[in-house]
């Protein structure tokens, strides 16, 4: 395994020589990954669509500005999103390219822990996370709405800010609240009313003079994009396919289809045409295009060793 990951950083590294220094910033989610089967790490945890079923966890970064995989790991299914987060964030930071340097982060509500914060603080990493709405949350939302503190964006969304700590943590940080107008029943008569609202939070250690609320929380919903490159990674390249018995084979199947991935996302980047580029690998290959594959043959050595 530690062979494979080598080679994965050679070839990022080689392709990195084609571009110029750049800051950049990742996007990290974890995707679950079921089992049909009972192969080694399975377990039974948080699975959305097949409940009840074992499963393995994939941790994956994603360089925001390009969608190119920087890091992937498994886990066994019964793991939070946050449990072996550091380590894995440590490792991701190791295999930045030498010309790339790590501007910030951007976190679903999984990775919300104030010793991350702590962490990315130290390293003077700046980061954007989804806050879940538990109870003390909820209480400073309902200040907002009493002390009528929301600033209308448009006909829908409302934002306000406010520097807080939280029970137990050691300082404030800055939260950007998000409060979206829902539709009455309808035959009913529309009254302001909280069960017409819906909320979401974010906490960023951005100042509010680089970066105002309503652009902090689009901002963060960029970070959607991230999803679609883990689907991408599961329908174009078949990484929830774990059908080995090993824990270990499983994960350097997913790392193999990842590099993969990253591979196919260079070749259109260099050589398909603009009207082309964003399809995926299943548009690609089943698609009208068959003589894309006898380029890719040819071409895939220029992406990471193009001509002098």
């Amino acid at each position: 395994m530690a062979e494979l990951r080598s080679i994965d950083q050679q070839i990022r590294e080689m392709r990195s020589k084609t571009t110029p220094p750049r800051e950049i910033w990742l996007d990290i989610d974890d995707t679950v990954i079921t089992l049909h089967g009972s192969q080694e790490g399975g377990a039974i945890g948080y699975n959305p669509r097949y409940h009840g079923r074992p499963s393995l966890k994939a941790k994956v970064a994603f360089i925001a500005e390009t969608a190119e995989m920087l890091n992937l790991k498994a886990y066994n299914g019964k793991i939070h999103s946050n449990g072996g987060f550091l380590n894995f964030f440590q490792d991701t930071e190791q295999r930045l390219p030498r010309n790339y340097v790590l501007k910030g982060v951007r976190l679903d509500k999984g990775f919300f822990d104030e010793k991350n914060f702590d962490y990315f603080e130290e390293r003077t990493y700046l980061y954007v996370c989804k806050v879940p709405l538990r109870g003390g949350l909820q209480k400073v939302i309902a200040y907002l709405n009493r002390e009528n503190l929301w600033q209308r964006i448009d006909e829908v969304y409302s934002v306000a800010e406010l520097t807080i700590p939280l029970p137990n943590w050691a300082k404030a940080r800055r939260f950007v609240f998000i409060r979206q107008d829902l539709e009455a029943v309808t035959g009913q008569l529309y009254i302001q009313h909280p069960d017409f609202y819906k909320y979401q939070a974010i906490v960023t250690n951005i100042p509010a003079e680089d970066m105002p609320a309503e652009e902090v929380w689009r901002f963060y919903n960029q970070r959607g994009t991230c999803e679609l490159w883990i689907d991408e990674l599961k329908d174009g390249f078949a990484v929830e396919e774990a059908s080995q018995h090993t824990f270990l084979r499983n994960e350097a199947y997913m790392l193999v289809k990842a590099i993969a991935y990253n591979l196919l996302l260079w070749f259109k980047e260099v050589t398909l045409p603009e009207t082309i580029k964003s399809y995926q690998a299943e548009t690609i290959r089943r698609g009208t295009y068959g003589d894309v594959r006898i380029v890719f043959k040819i071409n895939i050595c220029q992406i990471c060793w193009p001509p002098r």
